[in-house]
């Protein structure tokens, strides 16, 4: 497991997401010798276009990549930091 996470936030980013996400899984792949992946976490703040259908695409294709919305991510960190 992988103790690096990154949190992406996004709002309607259908034309970008999935080079941004590639660009963040290729950039640490380069800079850490192809070791351990981080933890990708897309957070959608509102989106009201095919952002999350691409998101959840991306979880599909990679185990490491999670989907939520800004309330439940909210709700996660209200949870972690008691």
């Amino acid at each position: 497991k992988s103790d690096v996470f990154v949190v992406i936030r996004v709002k309607n980013q259908e034309e970008n997401l999935e080079c941004i996400v590639r660009s963040v899984i290729w950039r640490f792949l380069s800079q850490n010798g192809g070791g351990k992946l981080p933890v990708i976490l897309i957070v959608d703040v509102g989106s009201d276009d095919k952002t999350r259908e691409i998101s959840k695409r991306l979880c599909d294709d990679y185990h490491f990549i999670y989907y939520t919305t800004e309330s439940k991510y909210n709700e996660m960190k209200k949870n972690l930091f008691l």
